[in-house]
């Protein structure tokens, strides 16, 4: 069984609000999260990527670069006072 690792956050990543990252979790190049944002253990968001809340991002996830989460209105179903959960193991390109 491996330690947990801390979150590591590129220098070039911006992130404002409330924001929680998990053990294990990486931040890319460029990424721009607005919170409120929880992101789970073992997450990877790609460079250049933006996660805006309020949205919860579960264990072990692959965000790869490039890609949008939860910016209004562009999500489908979600409703501007609305909040985005998604689960464990996906891969979002």
């Amino acid at each position: 069984m491996s330690a947990l690792q801390p979150a590591t956050v590129h220098d070039t990543a911006v992130l404002e609000g409330e924001i929680i990252l998990g053990n294990g979790v990486h931040i890319g190049s460029f990424c721009h999260i607005v919170g409120p944002v929880i992101i789970g253990d073992m997450t990877t968001v790609g460079s250049h990527s933006v996660v805006s809340g309020p949205i919860e991002i579960g264990c072990r996830n692959t965000v790869q670069s490039h890609c949008v989460l939860g910016s209004h209105p562009a999500s489908r179903g979600a409703s501007i006072n609305g909040n985005i959960t998604i689960g464990n193991d996906n891969i979002f390109c």
